[in-house]
């Protein structure tokens, strides 16, 4: 027998003999697992490094689009000359707003290049909060063109009164800049627009003799002007509007001296209305059919989603909306809460058709209990081998979760059958365990170290998506290795478990378990020396 077999036979003794000190050492590593699950940051997708980023700058409301223009050619050139980066493309005007532009960032291969992403996001944060009155705010790209921005967090407000809508959402939006670890928070109503205000006197205009559907039609065509007639040059046509000089567009004095017609002599429209300038909402949004503001924010370099959703949940909770206005939770926030929902379901599933398999393969409803105790041993490794690649509960990792589901039970299968086998050649429980137990050894090493060593080379990769692939393979390479470990020690224990119920139950327990029941100790047989070649001992 070689030395690793010869090792796990005495360790296998003294397992036998201390079961309820396994037993407790087994609990004591799940809850130490919990613990380290708990600090653990939590996340939707880790963010990707595709060497793609995204950058707005918004200038005052009103700005004429030669001074965005102006100040985004500034600012494109200083982005081209940082070292790593490729291009830079420009969009001045962005949704059709004079006052925005659009910068989308090309920077080398990250397989050429030792700066991560967020160093050039640095660089150009500086460059685009050096420009005068400007506000930036950084994304990374979506992965399928189109699709538009969809930032990690999003706080969609409702209410009723737009006014009082819009000083929540300011106040949410401070809220939220002071959760560590958001970034690049904003309030996505634009500013409202300049806009001229004519607010007619009705009883004056009455008694001038000017209705005031007159007054506020003679405004409209002598400032904004009216289309009389077509012009055709061959193939092309363009209208005809007449409308009254240009200064009476943009001059408010001009525009209070307009002539409204009268029967009762000459009447100006500042006569009869109040004229001056205003300030009007650039849009009103709605979220199923009621106002509402969105507040976004994306998450800072080395912090976590969930940690700082968690930080402005502990924030409204000290100061929530008032009564009359709601808050939902959108973007990425969103989708990681109904993920790790979703994720607890698959794992429950999975544990059922588990069973089945177990159930019909042993023909028996006792001992897939017995192989489902390696399923939690396998979460040790699996949060243990997170904590120290310092990688965090996402998509990916959730998936490996859940392919451990499957792949772990199979070195209690190895073992479990083969103690049933000597059993049903009349070993007792313990003795068929000790035989068991060193000749299955081999292959559960075997097989554990195949799919470990097969996941190293993409837990290690650093292509385009491996931020996403390597937690998962983490988190497989982890659980095999502590399932293997402990499955090794605790399952024997739980084997034995098993048989002491079977044969407490007698009658009941060969009706539930018949597989089991035909395997009743009728001789024992004289183990194999210890110190005898493997061979010699297979036989």
């Amino acid at each position: 027998m070689c030395s690793s077999d010869l090792l796990y036979r005495r360790t296998l003794d003294w397992v036998l003999g201390h079961q309820w000190t396994t037993v407790a050492f087994a609990l004591l590593t799940l809850v130490a697992a919990a613990a380290i699950g708990s600090q653990i940051p939590v996340e939707f997708v880790p963010k990707e490094d595709r060497g793609e980023i995204l950058a707005d700058v918004r200038l005052p409301v009103g700005t004429a689009l030669e001074v965005t223009d102006a100040a985004a050619r500034k600012v494109e050139a200083e982005i081209a000359a940082i070292p790593g980066i490729e291009r830079v493309y420009t969009i001045v005007g962005h949704e059709n707003q004079n006052n925005r532009a659009r910068f989308r960032i090309r920077a080398i291969d990250k397989t050429k290049r030792v700066e991560p992403l967020s160093y050039f996001e640095d660089q150009v944060r500086a460059r685009l909060e050096a420009v005068p009155q400007g506000e930036a705010t950084l994304s990374v790209p979506p992965i399928i063109d189109g699709l538009g921005d969809w930032p990690p967090i999003m706080l969609i407000i409702q209410g009723e009164d737009l006014d009082k809508l819009l000083a929540e959402g300011r106040r949410i939006e401070s809220m939220v800049k002071a959760v560590p670890g958001s970034s690049d928070v904003r309030l996505t109503v634009e500013p409202g627009q300049p806009e001229l205000v004519v607010d007619i006197d009705r009883a004056v205009a009455s008694d001038r003799g000017i209705p005031a559907g007159l007054a506020g039609s003679t405004a409209r065509m002598l400032v904004e002007g009216s289309i009389v007639g077509t012009l055709r040059d061959g193939s092309k046509e363009a209208d005809i509007r007449v409308r009254a000089s240009p200064r009476f567009a943009t001059d408010v004095d001009a525009i209070r001296a307009l002539p409204i017609p009268s029967p009762r002599g000459y009447v100006t429209l500042g006569d009869v209305a109040d004229v001056h300038m205003g300030v009007g909402a650039s849009e009103i949004a709605h979220f199923n059919r009621m106002r509402s503001v969105t507040v976004t924010s994306q998450v800072a370099t080395g912090a976590s989603l969930g940690a700082v959703v968690d930080g402005i949940n502990a924030a409204l909770a000290k100061d929530p909306l008032p009564e009359g206005y709601n808050l939902r939770l959108d973007g990425q926030a969103r989708d990681m809460t109904d993920t790790l929902a979703a994720m607890g379901l698959a794992v429950g599933v999975a544990a059922i058709f588990v069973f089945m398999v177990l159930a019909s393969q042993f023909e028996s409803l006792a001992h897939p209990f017995t192989l489902l105790v390696s399923v939690p041993l396998a979460m040790v490794g699996a949060f243990l081998g997170l904590f120290l690649a310092r990688q965090s509960i996402s998509m990916g990792s959730q998936i490996g979760i859940v392919l451990l589901m499957g792949l772990v039970t199979k070195n209690a299968i190895l073992l479990v059958d083969g103690a049933l086998q000597h059993m049903r050649d009349g070993a007792s429980p313990e003795d068929a365990l000790r035989f068991a137990g060193p000749r299955r050894l081999r292959p559960i090493l075997m097989t554990s170290m195949a799919m470990t060593l097969g996941m190293i080379p993409t837990a290690l990769g650093r292509g385009v998506g491996a931020e996403f692939r390597a937690p998962m393979a983490v988190s497989v390479i982890g659980g095999v290795l502590s399932s293997t470990f402990l499955t090794l020690l605790v399952v024997p224990v739980a084997f034995l478990w098993v048989e002491r119920q079977r044969a407490r139950f007698g009658r009941l327990w060969r009706w539930i378990s018949p597989a089991a029941s035909e395997a009743l100790p009728a001789a024992q047989p004289e183990l194999p020396d210890e110190t005898a070649a493997p061979d010699s001992a297979a036989k």
